[in-house]
């Protein structure tokens, strides 16, 4: 009986069993829900067909015409396009040459207008937006070949994407640029041979891109509207999406952590590293910084500026950015700065190596490379394609060339105001996984911008939310998200936007979010909230019929309360009078917003203060591990990097300086001394060498833990120059190097100070003490 008993209990566990793992089988075979969008409305492939006319196709542009049916791998006709290479000025001898790739829209009802993408860099070529973001086929990275994409820009208007400045991808000639004002005036010549030979006089001309066409973007747009002539530079608008667009220590390192908090579960970062982090970000000032200048609205005045950690070596441990990279690349050894969620393996792009841990098989041959591709595009055969060239395009194509832009961004400047303010329909917007350019950064950087009358956002421009349209085909080569994907605001003729799940590329990461981005540029759509329903598109909402929501109803619908979450910014909203004191921390990272309709603004007896997100923890302070002690003197200042501790100090030329170290703990490996420059001011446009621990002829000397360190220089000289770069003012300079070492170049004021520093890295050994480090410096 008892067995029997025993026998119907496992039985019994079986059957339940069983059950359960046809329902997991069930669920696992269970098709895409967005393939039933195909079986409700099914709608055919894009039309990529080509017309039986075309009112591009003319005498001075079929030569530039390619067969759409002829493109090298792909299986389908990409329709009517032209490409090749045009002159950046109309003089008869030019011969430097931007090359080109234009789809005419392939709705007929398209207005008369085009679109010009641009990618950024600099020296990064256009042709990677096409081939993996916005173009009318795609070849994703990772992906076996290419695709129709239905969110091609080309349905809803013309579209060329161009190679530029001169030296990028196809592009012929000799670079001769320095700044931007310079690319602007090279690219209106181009452009004004591009609307002579197809024929397009008065058409408006919308510029979009991405990443440096933060600058590219506003100082061509800035260079059509100086030119004043509506035949040829008729601006409609701009948009650019992950731009470097302002101040790059604020775009790029005091924002880093509040991004990394926001995003923890994701990083996953000891508590140890974390702690290195939130010191760092307290010590350099960001925390004040974003404190006092994180309101809406902003201080009234520009920002002040940052100091650059990669060229003013008293602020080498302000790198946030390498800090946290190299932490994240700890944890994933794929991490991807242009977008966080990536984890191993790396995959496959045609397009070739750009970055270090980008992966490219045995005998890959880059797409654009291969003479096939040259010829059906018109391309010269001879040259030698990169995605984002080795040469400077700033530096007169030298690759050994520091030349770098020597344009301000375009928020430090009026570039950016009189871009705004000429066409009240500027779009900027970001993707919440781009490491590289923070979310955050960029609106600090607009609210360091006064246009139409105010300066900044006066209030927080997250309050209403991008709604993204159901697609109604499947297209397993290209989903998209729909319905709320993230938020915008908009003011005075800037609408800023944010979307959750995008990185440094938007529209390849995000292509619904790209593509609304598109309509609204375009005066298609009201604003993100309505619902898009263009005639003549390949893209039809059909979310009215399914859901019954009207295009009047999605556009007032909010939830009774919704929560507004940002990597530092978090926005409350009070109907009490502003005060000049108005200024509120909020140490939570989320903020209930009372029910509001999604097109309601602000009115002046609103307040809206959004400050960064500070742990609530008190800052870690730097171990008591370490007594470093200089005959000069104590160490002039110390930071904790990581796992290990620097310490600075100073010592006049010529003179001898004794630096002992005393250790107390079980957790020290090595010592490192190294040199590098201190600067008496801090040089704002010069591009100087800066100090760096990771090149061996820093090195000065090293011991393994135990010994008496005793070392020196025995070669210094001291000499004279004039910097190539403004204010063109005299350097000293003095030149160290080692027995069987090469030349070690330090800047320094006359007179100044030689700054030493020490490196005490971790590990695991006994306790430890180090005394008498003995260097000398005596120059020549």
């Amino acid at each position: 009986m008892r067995f029997s008993l025993i026998t119907s209990v496992l039985a019994l566990g079986t059957f339940v069993e069983a059950g359960f793992n046809q329902g997991a089988i069930k669920a696992f075979n269970r098709p895409h829900p967005r393939n039933y969008d195909q079986k409700r409305a099914p709608i055919p492939q894009p039309n990529l067909n080509k017309r039986a006319k075309s009112k591009f196709l003319n005498k001075n542009s079929e030569k530039f015409a390619v067969n759409g049916s002829a493109i090298p791998e792909v299986d389908f006709d990409v329709g009517e396009s032209y490409a090749g290479l045009l002159p950046i000025s109309q003089d008869p001898d030019e011969e430097r040459e931007l090359f080109f790739w234009f789809f005419p829209s392939t709705n007929v009802n398209a207005s008369e207008d085009v679109l010009i993408w641009l990618n950024g860099g600099p020296g990064c070529s256009s042709l990677s937006g096409l081939l993996t973001e916005n173009g009318p086929f795609l070849w994703q990275q990772g992906t076996l070949a290419p695709v129709p994409n239905s969110y091609s820009w080309t349905n809803l208007t013309n579209v060329i994407w161009i190679e530029q400045p001169v030296g990028v991808g196809y592009s012929q000639g000799k670079p001769n640029i320095t700044n931007e004002v310079e690319l602007g005036l090279q690219f209106a010549g181009f452009w004004k041979n591009f609307i002579d030979t197809f024929d397009m006089k008065g058409f408006t001309t919308y510029i979009t891109g991405e990443s440096y066409a933060g600058f590219y973007v506003p100082y061509i747009a800035d260079a059509f509207i100086t030119a004043d002539d509506d035949d040829y530079y008729k601006l409609g608008g701009v948009a650019i999406n992950d731009p470097i667009i302002g101040d790059a220590t604020l775009q790029q390192q005091a924002v880093i952590l509040p991004f990394v908090e926001y995003w923890d579960k994701l990083f996953y970062l000891n508590e140890t590293t974390m702690n290195a982090l939130r010191w760092t970000h307290e010590h350099c000032g960001f925390d004040k910084y974003l404190e006092k200048y994180g309101t809406f609205p902003p201080p009234e005045g520009k920002f002040e500026v940052l100091p650059d950690p990669y060229l003013d070596t008293k602020n080498y441990t302000c790198d946030m950015f390498d800090w946290a990279y190299s932490a994240a690349l700890d944890q994933n050894p794929c991490f991807n700065i242009y977008h966080i969620t990536d984890t191993c393996p790396t995959t496959y792009s045609q397009l070739g190596i750009v970055n270090s841990g980008d992966y490219s098989p045995p005998g890959a041959e880059v797409y654009f490379n291969r003479t096939d591709v040259k010829k059906a595009l018109h391309a010269p055969v001879d040259s030698t394609w990169y995605q984002c060239t080795p040469y400077k395009v700033f530096g007169f194509g030298d690759p050994k060339s520091n030349r770098s832009d020597t344009s301000l961004a375009p928020a430090q400047t009026d570039v950016l105001k009189r871009v705004i303010e000429h066409t009240n329909n500027t779009i900027i917007g970001v993707g919440r996984l781009d490491f590289i350019l923070p979310p955050n950064g960029t609106l600090f950087a607009l609210q360091n911008v006064t246009w139409n009358g105010k300066q900044g956002y006066q209030s927080y421009p997250q309050d209403k939310q991008f709604y993204v349209p159901f697609h109604p085909e499947f297209n397993g080569g290209r989903l998209s998200e729909a319905g709320i994907v993230g938020q915008w605001g908009y003011e005075r003729g800037l609408t800023y936007y944010e979307v959750q799940l995008a990185g440094h590329e938007l529209p390849g990461y995000s292509a619904g979010a790209g593509y609304r981005v598109v309509e609204l540029l375009l005066g298609k759509i009201k604003d993100f909230l309505s619902i898009s329903i263009i005639e003549g598109s390949t893209v039809v909402s059909n979310i009215a019929e399914e859901t019954g929501f009207t295009s009047s109803t999605i556009e007032s619908f909010t939830p009774t309360t919704k929560t507004a979450t940002t990597e530092t910014l978090s926005i409350v909203k009070t109907t009490t009078e502003r005060t000049e004191t108005e200024t509120t921390i909020s140490t939570e990272t989320t903020t209930e917003i009372p029910e509001t309709s999604a097109d309601t603004t602000l009115t002046e007896t609103q307040t809206t203060t959004a400050l960064a997100e500070t742990t609530t923890s008190s800052t870690p302070s730097i171990p008591t591990l370490f007594n470093l002690m200089a005959s000069s003197g104590p160490a002039k200042d110390t930071y904790l990097r990581g796992t290990s501790i620097t310490a600075f100090f100073n010592a006049e030329l010529g003179s001898n300086m004794e630096l002992s170290i005393e250790a107390s703990t079980n957790r020290l490996r090595w010592v490192d001394l190294y040199i590098c420059a201190s600067y008496n001011y801090r040089l704002k446009t010069a591009t100087l060498t800066p100090c760096s621990i990771d090149d061996s002829p820093y090195v000065i000397c090293e011991a393994p833990v135990g010994d008496t360190i005793r070392c020196s220089v025995p070669d210094c000289r001291m000499y004279q120059y004039h910097r190539e770069t403004p204010p063109y003012d005299l350097i000293e300079a003095v030149q160290c190097r080692q027995e069987k070492a090469p030349w070690t170049q330090f800047y320094t004021r006359k007179h100044g100070e030689m700054e030493w520093y020490a490196e005490l890295g971790a590990g695991d050994v006994t306790d430890v003490s180090f005394t008498a480090i003995d260097v000398k410096v005596v120059p020549k």
